[in-house]
C-alpha cells in the first residue's frame, strides 16, 4: 500500500509545485486603481509643472467649485430672499480641515482630530459674510460660527 502511495504524493507534489510556478504575476491592469467620480469633496486642482498657491480666480473656473459656489449662493437667496447678483464671492477654495468639525465647532462639543479635505465658502453681501463649509462624508452646509482658526489650503501638486 505504501507503494502505491509514495508515486502519488510525488505526482500530487510536482502537478502543485508546478501550479504555483505558473501563477501570473498582476498586470498593471489588474492593480486596484482609483476611479474619479463626482463627491461632495473634490481633489485639488492640479496643473502640470510649477508648484503654485491656489488662487481665488484659478478656483472659480474649476467646475467643482463653480458647483459648490452654486449651491451656496442658491442656499443664501433662499435665506436672505435676494437676488443672486447682490451676494459677493469673498472666498473659494479647497482646504483641508484639521478636525472632524469641519471648521464649524458647536461649543461644548469634542471632535476627533483628523486631517479631512473640503471646501470653504466665503460669501458676502451689504458686509455680512455667511461661510459654507464642507468635508469627509459632509456635503456643503452652511457654517453660522466658524471657527477662528484657518484650514490649511491645498497648493497645487499636492495629492
Amino acid at each position: 500500500m505504501t507503494k502505491r502511495i509514495v508515486p502519488a504524493l510525488c505526482i500530487y507534489t510536482s502537478i502543485c509545485a508546478a501550479s504555483c510556478a505558473a501563477t501570473p504575476t498582476p498586470k498593471k491592469s489588474d492593480e486596484p486603481r482609483t476611479v474619479n467620480s463626482q463627491q461632495a469633496t473634490p481633489a485639488p486642482l492640479t496643473l502640470p509643472g510649477k508648484k503654485k498657491k491656489v488662487t481665488d480666480a484659478l478656483i472659480l473656473s474649476d467646475p467643482g467649485m463653480q458647483k459648490f459656489v452654486t449651491l451656496a449662493k442658491q442656499d443664501l437667496v433662499a435665506l436672505l430672499r435676494i437676488h443672486e447678483k447682490k451676494i459677493e464671492v469673498l472666498e473659494a477654495r479647497y482646504v483641508t480641515w484639521p478636525d472632524s468639525s469641519i471648521g464649524c465647532p458647536r461649543p461644548g462639543m469634542h471632535y476627533m482630530q483628523a486631517l479631512s479635505n473640503g471646501v470653504r465658502i466665503q460669501l458676502g453681501v451689504n458686509g455680512k459674510s455667511y461661510y459654507y463649509h464642507s468635508g469627509g462624508k459632509k456635503p456643503l452646509f452652511r457654517c453660522p460660527n466658524p471657527s477662528p482658526s484657518s484650514p490649511v489650503p491645498y497648493e497645487y501638486g499636492d495629492t
